[in-house]
């Protein structure tokens, strides 16, 4: 069972604090921001709009059942 609908997105993240971590860069955690925006309403939410359509009730229990993010 999975543990986020959204793990690549979850990955990416990850790697972009790590690298401002790394980097002790500012503008990286700036610019996270608009990007979990970005990522949020203009592509997770048109995957799940598809999702829903395409598998109904099979994608309704998986998002019951699974945490959007962590």
């Amino acid at each position: 069972m999975s543990l986020s609908w959204n793990p690549i997105y979850v990955s990416l993240t990850a790697i972009e604090i790590g690298v401002g971590l790394a980097l002790g860069s500012t503008a990286v955690f700036i610019i996270l921001i608009p990007t979990l925006l970005l990522m949020r309403y203009g592509v997770i939410a048109r995957e799940e709009a598809y999702m829903l359509r395409n598998f109904n009730e099979e994608y309704a229990a998986y998002k019951r059942a699974v945490r959007r993010w962590l």
